[in-house]
């Protein structure tokens, strides 16, 4: 073991055991999220996005979880194209100019004992050189202007992630209810 991985471990015995358990388990799913070459060349976000709890009782779905993902899902593939043509307009053609994602939805409260409203959590990587793009496709709240979609959304938010650790913690948290849900 080398001096460096010593004083990482030294460093994780002090922490509780879920938050020790929490940025683990965001380490493995920031490796197999992103490359070694990608935390060089990308900037980190987490994002947020609520649907309207309103429409999900309208359309009859609140116990039907196959539809609250679906719902969610579809509400997140909008803002995420829109997030792509503001990095490129075109960016379809270059694959490098695309924001990454590792999203999961959340059905449950803290404790995982009471359903709440359907929500995505979600890490994204933006290559650096479109980080201004990126941002300015945001208040300066983080909060996005819902305007351009589907009045299912609620909000949208999104904070820088500073750190790997902030990122792999960041990660666990994402997926805390779920296991192994990774897009790219």
């Amino acid at each position: 073991m080398s001096i460096t991985e010593t004083l990482e471990e030294a460093r994780r015995l002090n922490w509780k055991s879920d938050t020790r358990k929490l940025y683990e388990s965001g380490e493995a799913a920031t490796n197999s999220f992103i490359s070694s070459k990608d935390q060089d060349t990308k900037e980190f976000y987490a994002i947020t996005l609520s649907p309207l709890e309103s429409k999900i009782h309208s359309k009859g779905i609140w116990y039907d979880f196959d539809a609250r993902e679906r719902l969610v899902m579809s509400l997140w593939n909008q803002v995420k194209h829109q997030l792509n043509r503001n990095l490129s307009n075109n960016y379809r053609r270059y694959p490098d100019k695309q924001l990454k994602d590792l999203v999961a939805i959340e059905h449950y409260d803290k404790n995982e004992k009471a359903i709440v409203k359907p929500h995505l959590h979600g890490t994204l990587a933006i290559p650096k050189e479109l980080k201004q793009a990126f941002e300015e496709s945001f208040d300066e709240r983080g909060s996005l202007n819902l305007a351009l979609f589907d009045t299912d959304i609620r909000s949208v938010f999104v904070k820088h992630i500073p750190s790997p650790d902030d990122l792999n913690l960041w990660n666990g948290y994402v997926l805390k209810q779920q296991f192994g849900v990774i897009s790219k």
